[in-house]
């Protein structure tokens, strides 16, 4: 059977996806690695004997942070590239007019969604953490613009997920 223009056009776009997707996971580990040194660049800094207690509990704050920070990076990254290539086993398979590839792509799709979720949640509370905006602030990064293109990202991924998951359903009466 030939794979009509209309899926081999979702297949072709998904496989842009998966790759752009990699790409800014690549870019956000490193950023965050970045954070997480810089993190410990204060942590390791001599903070001068000052009554102000906050200003005492900086280095510590830090080195704990940082500690978090780094572990949940690796972390994400892990499942972040698991989940995509999970996708891309889908596509594949859908490439091929395989039914089962839409379901591992539903499957991947949707821990993509949670995990996203998990790290928003993370990044949510962290930066309700007064100690951790405090010493972020002290480390004088400029994280706006980077946080604005992520949360971008991190508003969009869902949405455009979820039209893909429904055209790809309709598209389910082509595959064998």
């Amino acid at each position: 059977m030939k794979r009509p223009k209309f899926l081999t056009t979702l297949c072709l776009l998904s496989f842009i996806g998966i790759g752009s997707m990699l790409m800014i996971d690549i870019i956000e580990y490193a950023y965050i690695n970045h954070l997480v040194t810089s993190l410990l660049d204060v942590s390791n800094m001599r903070v001068p004997q000052i009554p102000d207690l906050k200003l005492q509990q900086i280095p510590e704050d830090a080195r704990a942070l940082s500690a978090g920070l780094s572990g949940w990076n690796v972390a994400i990254l892990i499942m972040e590239i698991m989940e995509l290539l999970f996708c891309l086993w889908g596509v594949l398979s859908m490439w091929k007019m395989h039914k089962k590839g839409f379901f591992i792509y539903l499957t991947g799709q949707l821990a993509l969604i949670i995990t996203l979720v998990v790290f928003c949640c993370f990044f949510y509370f962290l930066g309700n953490d007064i100690s951790a905006s405090n010493i972020i602030k002290s480390v004088q990064i400029k994280m706006e613009g980077f946080f604005a293109v992520i949360t971008l990202i991190w508003l969009l991924s869902p949405i455009i997920s979820i039209v893909f998951i429904l055209l790809y359903r309709m598209n389910l009466k082509y595959l064998e």
